[in-house]
């Protein structure tokens, strides 16, 4: 039955075909990324207002400000309130992945439910230690090139900042450079880390999306190969954020990318050999 739904589809023009075939692979890969919506929908909020997140007056993080203000000495500077924020978020906050903490690709948090958890990602624990610093330092900024988040000041920045920033929020407001948002490296980091059973989940929808019940069964399990190959090649070469080794990058990418191409053409052929019987 499945088959026979499959074949109907493939003899649809292409306006309503890809149609379909773009909503099947997106609902996949949305529920794939984000099983529980909910969570989306409070990450975009999030996203839109990121200095809402910066919230020094926490009273979940109370405790925490008064056990950070016992060892700061009274004399400090800033680079020295710098690293003794950014200890103290390291130590109190356990790095982890969101899809291992919320279950999703993707999630900012609040303050409050990072020390509810009590581990969190990059972006955690920069809205923590931000919050954190704000009482020190009014200056302190969320930051992202959106690979990686920390945190900047007037003097300094700490949670080890990444490349070129792409978003700034300051206490007056958002900045944003969206051109370096564009980043290969970003991406290439996301498909390193993201869960590779999740990854195939998506692998699968968009084959099926791109092939045709009619090609031939060998040519598309070797294409298939050879593209889960391509995404390993990229996965091992970007699994260090820090230092990424780009011709496996683009190696991995173009690899991929021309085994699409030849699917998309397969599947075309036998379409027309299909239509010329």
């Amino acid at each position: 039955m499945l088959r026979r739904l499959w074949l109907s589809v493939q003899r649809w023009r292409w306006p309503s075909r890809w149609a379909i075939k773009c909503g099947f692979v997106g609902a996949v890969v949305f529920f794939t990324l984000y099983p529980r919506p909910g969570l989306f929908v409070r990450h975009i909020g999030h996203l839109g207002d990121m200095n809402a997140l910066v919230e020094p007056d926490s009273p979940a993080l109370q405790p925490w400000a008064a056990e950070l203000a016992a060892i700061i000495p009274a004399d400090a500077d800033d680079e020295t309130l710098r690293q003794a924020v950014e200890a103290f978020v390291v130590e109190k906050v356990c790095y982890a992945f969101d899809w291992v903490t919320w279950g999703a690709m993707d999630y900012l948090p609040t303050v409050a439910e990072v020390v509810a958890q009590g581990r969190e990602d990059c972006d955690g624990r920069a809205v923590v230690a931000a919050s954190l610093l704000r009482r020190y330092d009014p200056t302190a900024a969320l930051a992202t090139d959106f690979k990686h988040m920390w945190v900047v000041t007037a003097t300094g920045s700490l949670m080890r900042p990444s490349g070129p920033t792409v978003l700034v929020a300051t206490p007056i407001g958002l900045r944003t450079d969206w051109l370096r948002a564009l980043n290969v490296r970003g991406l290439a980091y996301g498909i390193a880390v993201f869960p590779l059973w999740r990854q195939m989940i998506i692998f699968v929808a968009v084959w099926l999306a791109l092939c045709d019940p009619r090609m031939r069964p060998g040519f598309a399990f070797v294409a298939a190969l050879v593209a889960v190959h391509g995404l390993l090649v990229v996965r091992l070469a970007a699994v260090d954020p820090w230092q990424p080794r780009m011709w496996g990058i683009w190696l991995g990418l173009a690899q991929v990318a021309v085994v699409v191409v030849l699917v998309v053409s397969a599947a075309r052929q036998a379409r027309q050999q299909r239509a010329a019987m």
